[in-house]
């Protein structure tokens, strides 16, 4: 029988990733924790965390239940992802209740990671330059113009 591989260990293998030597001596848990904020969410992912941010709890039944319906997963696709995602630090598992599943991010510092990668990765950092092409690209109504022009003036851009 070979070496035993296993977390913690140089080349040790966990579901998406091969730890590195700089990073061996971490959990997978610690691991994605301290890189959370440079954790980019799959669409899949997304799906999870908009079921979680819809209540407090939920118990697994509840969370496979509602991703059956818009994503055609079942009850072991929804696990495998819950358990992934909270070794990225994403979600929360606590056991110790009947419904152990919870969001461990808001949905608003997602979505500002989101922006800030769009921003920076598209616009080189222009918001201006993403604000004009949204706007080149969409229609406006004059209220939503005036919306806009109000809120650059309470900015004071």
């Amino acid at each position: 029988m070979g070496k035993q591989r296993g977390i913690g260990k140089p080349g040790a293998y966990a579901p998406g990733f091969l730890l590195t030597k700089a990073s061996y001596s971490c959990s997978i848990e610690a691991y994605y924790n301290c890189r959370r904020d440079s954790v980019r969410l799959t669409d899949a992912e997304w799906a999870v965390l908009e079921t979680l941010w819809g209540g407090e709890r939920f118990a697994l039944g509840e969370v496979a239940s509602a991703l059956h319906e818009s994503m055609g997963w079942n009850k072991n696709t929804v696990y495998t992802y819950l358990t992934r995602m909270a070794a990225k630090g994403l979600v929360n598992i606590d056991r110790s209740h009947a419904k152990p599943y919870s969001a461990a991010v808001t949905r608003d510092d997602c979505a500002g990671q989101e922006r800030r990668k769009l921003l920076e990765r598209v616009y080189n950092g222009s918001a201006g330059e993403l604000i004009a092409a949204f706007l080149r690209e969409s229609h406006i109504s004059r209220e939503e113009a005036e919306r806009l022009r109000r809120m650059l003036d309470e900015m004071e851009v």
